[in-house]
This record gives structure tokens, sequence and C-alpha cells, in this order.
């Protein structure tokens, strides 16, 4: 038992390594392609909005699947359950993409100190990156998944996406 405890943690600990390095490359990527002009904040200022609602989102899911899972799971059910609750959690991504990019067309050029031009290039980033909320809902739902079947490498995989 202590083995596979061992065996285990060295793979956690070397996938967080991974997801770390692949990280610090972003950053360089990110530091390399735009510099330390306005630029690059006009990047973060769109991307602030859909990340926000995307890790809001990500921890209640957590919290609300894995429960929801295991009773699930404990009925022999887990076919409609995961069939019903993937639509139901798609459904409302797509509702949440919607009120972010809303919130970033309407709203949120009248918060900025940018010029006319700038302000459009934050809408448009922040319009071009509302996905990223869907994508981080669905990973966060297979992750609650796997969570609940202590499933913990595949777990930790989807750090890298």
């Amino acid at each position: 038992m202590s083995r596979k405890l061992i065996s285990a943690s060295i793979i956690v600990l070397l996938i967080g390594l991974v997801t770390s390095i692949v990280g610090l490359l972003k950053e360089i990527f990110v530091a390399h392609e735009f510099g330390t002009g306005s630029d690059i904040d006009i990047f973060y200022l769109g991307l602030t909005i859909p990340i926000f609602v995307a890790t809001l989102f990500s921890s209640a899911i957590n919290a609300t699947v894995i429960p929801a899972y295991l009773q699930a799971k404990a009925e022999n059910n887990t076919t409609d359950f995961f069939i019903s609750s993937i639509k139901l959690t798609l459904f409302f991504l797509v509702f949440l993409c919607i009120l972010s990019s809303s919130f970033v067309y309407f709203l949120q050029p009248h918060f900025l100190g940018f010029s006319v031009e700038k302000s459009k290039l934050v809408v448009q980033a922040g319009l071009i990156l509302s996905p990223i909320i869907l994508l981080q809902g669905i990973v966060s739902f297979l992750d609650g998944i796997l969570n609940a079947e202590k499933k913990i490498v595949k777990n930790n995989l989807t750090t890298l996406l």
C-alpha cells in the first residue's frame, strides 16, 4: 500500500512540475511577444472577465459534482447522471459565455481609462477569450468526476489543460 502511495505521489509531483514549467514557458512567450507596453495590458484586461467567471464556475462545479456523482454511483445511475448533468453544465456554460461577452462588450469599456481605440482592442480580446469559460467548465466537470473516482493521476493531468 505504501509503495503504491509513494509512486502515486511521485507521479503527482512530476505532473505538478511539468505544469509549472509549461506555465513558466507560457509567461516567457507572452513577455517575449507583448513586452511591457500597453499591448500586454490589453491582453490581460481582455482576459480578466472570462477568467474570473471561469474560476467561479470551476469552484462551484467541483463542490457540487462530486457528491452528486457519488450518490448516482451508489444508486447505479451514473450514465443518466452524466448525460443529464453534462447537458445542464453545457447550457449553463454557454449562458455564462454569453453573459461574460455581454459584460465585456457593453460595460467593460466604460471602466477603462484607455483611448477609444485601445478600449476596442480590450473588448475584442475579451470576446475572443470568452470561450475559455466553456473549456474550463468542461475540464472542471470532468475533474470533479475524476476526483470522485479517486483517479489521482488522470485528475492531475487536467491541470495541463
